[in-house]
């Protein structure tokens, strides 16, 4: 399994370049195509502001030139084949129409946050869009993330059909031959478990049967990693913050929603929360619908 063709979505901020650095890393080590893709829609309120046809034009010719600048810069990291689109329209409606049409992009690469300066907690109104509403899976890059060489990765996994995708991509974005996949089931802890008298003989045996589950559930990847399993007892959101703070990963790989049922436009909330406060890349794997 490979990436064929990259999306990344950029506002020429310095966060969006710092996204374009990880799309531009990936395309190269995969042969894959990559996009450049800039959205701009006139204001609303443009007519009140004085914005006249020669400032949008000045405005259209400016990100023009920048896309311009873009893939030249990615030409001149290695990748083969990088094409710029100039969309218009509200910004994650037509990064997300573009991989929507086009059956061959597999990735959307995209920056948190860019000139809004959201902070993290503030997750970018156009990031949490496009992670939410992609149809294909998302990589979401924080402006301060250390782009350095995949090794450790986390994948927390309810063993849902994306959470599993989400640990096979992870796989193709590992560096080298030593990656180790820590593969964690968090158990939803039973209300009222601390009223009964044996409830650490219960947690056991609920990480006990759990441990067991991850290990009949075995993937096989095509390229040498370590697969680390661990089942945890605890409210998810929690034992996930936890982890993260307590570790440093150079990749989270997690499901954009599982066995709860979550609905697209409701990003399950425990990618969302990940991808939030994560101190690292965050893949979003996501199967593509086919289409009828």
């Amino acid at each position: 399994m490979s990436f064929k063709k990259i999306v990344c979505g950029t506002d020429f901020s310095a966060g969006a370049t710092h996204a374009l650095d990880m799309a531009i890393k990936l395309a190269v080590r995969h042969g894959a195509e990559l996009v450049v893709a800039h959205a701009w829609e006139l204001p609303m309120f443009a007519g009140d502001m004085g914005f006249s046809a020669d400032l949008v034009d000045a405005t259209l010719h400016a990100d023009e030139e920048l896309l311009a600048k873009a893939v030249r810069h990615a030409t001149e990291r290695g990748v083969r084949k990088v094409v710029a689109h100039h969309l218009h329209g509200v910004a994650w409606q037509a990064i997300v129409e573009l991989a929507a049409v086009d059956p061959t992009v597999d990735l959307i690469v995209v920056g948190t946050h860019g000139r809004t300066g959201l902070r993290r907690v503030l997750l970018g109104s156009v990031a949490a869009k496009i992670v939410r509403l992609s149809p294909v899976s998302v990589l979401a890059v924080h402006p301060d993330d250390r782009l350095a060489p995949i090794h450790r990765v986390l994948w927390p996994t309810d063993l849902s059909d994306s959470a599993e995708h989400a640990g096979e991509l992870a796989v193709q974005l590992v560096d080298g031959d030593d990656g180790r996949l820590e593969r964690v089931h968090v158990v939803d802890k039973p209300r009222g478990l601390e009223a009964v008298g044996d409830a650490l003989a219960i947690i056991e045996d609920l990480e006990r049967r759990s441990t067991a589950l991850l290990e009949q559930s075995r993937t096989h990847f095509d390229r040498p990693v370590q697969v680390v399993r661990r089942a945890i007892v605890g409210h998810p959101s929690e034992q996930l913050l936890m982890l993260l703070e307590a570790n440093q990963y150079d990749l989270v790989a997690v499901g954009s929603h599982g066995r709860t049922g979550f609905e697209r436009l409701r990003l399950g909330s425990i990618a969302e929360l990940v991808v939030r406060h994560a101190h690292c890349p965050v893949l979003v794997g996501r199967l593509r619908r086919l289409e009828n």
